[in-house]
């Protein structure tokens, strides 16, 4: 036992050593991009990054550097395809949007928190919590016209025809100012033939669309360039800070496509775990398991990586752990037992014996 606690000691300050210097790799990233940004700003004379004083010098500082990147991005660098995050010296070269690419009216945040930025400030006032259900409806539905009906009967089922059609006059007219307090002659939600719909004329970013951007660029690029597949899978880690429409866990609209991109979030994290695996870099593979068993504690698949992880670098005794913390999640979630596969492992690693983990070809993730 005292040996196993001073491997574990030792793989803990390793641990700390390797974190240190991804926090070096993540500041210079950051200076790569507020640098970046301020090419962006060239020539705007009082832009939100005019001279910021260096990034190490106080956290008042680095606060107001973060308000100026807030309201940068929030006010018209936000672009029509995804090009919120910008590869530093460290990331692969991947092609960037066209220079003349427009900015964007309006970017829409679905995944986590819901948050719609309009121009350099957040809409955070809206007229009713029925007109803000619309907008999500319409702007997640945004590729085709929505039916008046459809709306009336998503968000008043019980009411009469009548009532639920004056309730939705009322809820439009109340999006229609909130998304005006800025621009008050910009008509946002137009109407047409009985229908609803986001104004074509608008450049929008919404942060699922980026999403699965991102993801189709990592699946098209694995078989001829691996390198960068990660560096997409990892921006479209990024992007998703939690569960689509969050707030509206009890609407039954949302849950088909919640469920789908859950599902495609764990695969990007499975597949990131499978590449640090294959490269040997086991605190990376057990970094990137962790956020899946964050999502669903339940998954013995990620449980398993973790207990080859530390059986890997010897640490035994970390892997009966992982293996007694997925007994417990698996008791706790399902009732049920570790399958054969994951007790298999187990008694390989109470043996003593060298383990390998087969490596499984990655499968295509289907987001519809």
């Amino acid at each position: 036992m005292c040996l196993e606690c001073s491997a574990v000691t030792a793989y803990h300050q390793r641990a700390l050593s390797a974190m240190s210097e991804q926090l070096d790799r993540l500041n210079a990233d950051l200076i790569a991009v507020i640098d970046l940004l301020q090419g962006l700003e060239a020539g705007q004379n009082g832009g939100p990054l005019a001279p910021l004083a260096p990034h190490h010098q106080s956290q008042d500082a680095q606060q107001t550097l973060w308000k100026r990147l807030q309201s940068l991005l929030g006010r018209a660098r936000v672009v029509a395809q995804p090009a919120l995050f910008v590869a530093s010296p460290s990331w692969p070269s991947l092609p960037g949007p066209a220079p003349d690419q427009p900015s964007a009216d309006l970017a829409v945040c679905c995944l986590g928190p819901f948050r719609v930025y309009q121009y350099d400030r957040v809409v955070g006032e809206w007229a009713s919590r029925k007109g803000k259900s619309v907008f999500k409806y319409l702007i997640t539905h945004r590729e085709h016209p929505v039916s008046k009906e459809v709306l009336m009967e998503l968000l008043w089922p019980d009411s009469s025809p009548d009532a639920a059609r004056n309730n939705l006059n009322v809820a439009i007219y109340g999006l229609r100012q909130s998304l005006r307090q800025d621009n008050p002659h910009q008509s946002h939600i137009l109407y047409q033939d009985d229908c609803y719909f986001i104004n074509p004329d608008l450049n929008i970013w919404v942060d699922v669309e980026a999403f699965e951007a991102h993801l189709a660029r990592a699946c098209q690029l694995e078989v001829r360039a691996q390198s960068q597949a990660v560096h997409e899978y990892h921006l479209a880690e990024t992007l998703y800070t939690g569960d689509f429409l969050e707030e509206d866990r009890y609407e039954d609209w949302p849950a088909i496509q919640r469920q789908q991109l859950k599902d495609a979030y764990l695969g990007v994290l499975e597949r990131l775990s499978q590449h640090y695996y294959a490269q040997g870099d086991y605190a990376a593979c057990v970094a990137q398991c962790q956020k899946i068993l964050a999502a669903e504690p339940y998954r013995e698949s990620a449980h398993r990586w973790i207990m080859q992880c530390y059986a890997q670098q010897g640490q035994r005794y970390l892997a009966i752990r992982q293996y007694q913390d997925c007994v417990d999640a698996l008791r706790n979630e399902l009732d049920v037992e570790p399958s054969e596969e994951t007790d298999r492992l187990y008694q390989r690693v109470l043996s003593g014996e060298k383990t390998g983990l087969e490596m499984m070809p990655w499968p295509v993730l289907q987001l519809h």
